[in-house]
């Protein structure tokens, strides 16, 4: 973490500016502040692998004290959630002959669903319209003009998207969990600055810090959901963009429920800057049809009622809401790859492929992939070659628009 990146940060709890304190596993590489401590009148917090941790609990609490001993990697074992047995097999993974993924890591830090949700993120639908949104705002020019942050942003999905719109450096990333944001930082966004804070509560960056504040498919599952609306208000200011995609809606039945308001509940949280509601399917529809995105559209409450997922935007930016025409898929992809929910299919032809979701539960809750991923598809060897080699002209541009085809970070699979 740069030490310029300071300025930005605050206590949760007293709001003070946060210092660089004495450490035996002090260690700066490149000006930037790797592994060490941070303190204000308040608190003092750990920072590892770059990533400051700006939470309470016992996890910073034995960062904390593994710092003071001078182990910093059993810190970063300890911040990571590995125990004994996980850290040997983490350990092995990373020092094996081959490359470490970001798939090898997930089987270890996250063996659950959810690490199955991360893994196939960057093809559901969720993803395609919290993808196509920010998209669509970074045209608008008063949104990308200073920092951008993708609050409650996993293992930073959208924020490599975000990283395609700011400058270096000028993209953040928070989350809760330490082990998302490490896995960000390694794999999918290393270019962000990550913060590791719990959303709700206080959030630890000075006011006005964002230009943008996006936080997808994450503001149903917290409880204190005004303190963080209004944390992100004053991180944005009227003049900046809050953008908050995926909101389960209470009026309609959704998968991972969380604690979801209705229309008139959500729209009600900003209270400080006037927000819009959106229907994510009218947004879904938009881009697989290759139609601009209508943030013209003003719906009302009654309109929203039967609408599952909903997209809240909150700005005093008047002509932010207009029309996005979204630019084609192809131009961003840098590294494409077969997408991982297709298997050989067993028994046909060597250039079949099927369909196959991780679960029930997934292929319940994103069923909506059936619109745009075939079941079944056909593959030759010299497409698959072409695909290595980085080529994606003629027909393939096709299996990219339809997700079958994606743009995947440096040893994803």
């Amino acid at each position: 973490m740069e030490l310029a990146a300071l300025e930005l940060l605050r206590c949760p709890f007293c709001g003070g500016e946060l210092k660089v304190e004495p450490s035996p596993a002090l260690q700066m590489v490149r000006g930037g502040l790797q592994t060490g401590v941070l303190g204000c009148a308040c608190c003092a917090y750990p920072v590892v692998a770059g990533i400051p941790c700006l939470r309470s609990g016992q996890a910073a609490r034995t960062a904390l004290g593994l710092l003071d001993a001078g182990k910093a990697d059993e810190a970063l074992g300890s911040l990571l959630g590995l125990d004994r047995g996980r850290r040997k097999a983490f350990d092995a993974s990373r020092g094996g002959a081959g490359p470490f993924t970001y798939r090898q890591a997930l089987e270890t830090l996250s063996p659950a669903p959810e690490g199955a949700y991360f893994l196939y993120r960057f093809s559901d639908p969720t993803f395609l319209v919290s993808e196509a949104l920010v998209r669509g705002l970074g045209q608008n020019g008063r949104c990308t003009r200073g920092r951008l942050l993708d609050l409650c942003g996993g293992t930073g999905h959208l924020t490599r998207t975000l990283c395609d719109l700011a400058p270096a450096g000028e993209v953040w990333l928070a989350d809760v969990e330490f082990w998302k944001l490490w896995l960000a930082r390694q794999f999918l966004a290393p270019q962000c600055r990550a913060v590791c804070c719990d959303a709700a509560q206080p959030l630890p960056f000075a006011r006005g810090s964002f230009s943008l504040v996006v936080c997808a498919d994450a503001l149903h599952y917290l409880w204190p959901r005004r303190l963080a609306a209004g944390e992100m208000t004053r991180l944005a200011g009227r003049d900046g963009v809050i953008a908050a995609p995926a909101l389960h809606n209470a009026l309609c039945e959704n998968a991972s429920a969380g604690s979801p308001l209705d229309p008139a509940g959500w729209r009600g949280l900003f209270e400080e800057i006037p927000a819009r509601l959106f229907a994510e399917s009218a947004v879904l529809d938009a881009v697989l049809a290759g139609r601009p995105i209508e943030l013209s559209a003003n719906y009302t409450d009654a309109e929203l009622a039967a609408e599952p997922s909903l997209i809240a935007i909150a700005s005093g930016l008047e002509d932010l809401f207009r029309d996005y025409a979204l630019p084609e898929a192809h131009p961003f992809v840098r590294r494409p790859a077969l997408n991982p929910l297709y298997r050989r299919a067993e028994g046909g032809p060597a250039n079949a492929w099927t369909l196959q979701f991780p679960s029930p539960e997934y292929a319940e809750e994103f069923a909506a992939c059936r619109r745009y991923l075939p079941e079944r598809l056909e593959l030759t060897e010299s497409q698959l070659e072409r695909l290595n080699r980085g080529e994606v002209a003629g027909e393939l541009q096709e299996l990219i628009r339809r997700r079958v085809v994606l743009d995947l970070p440096h040893d994803y699979l």
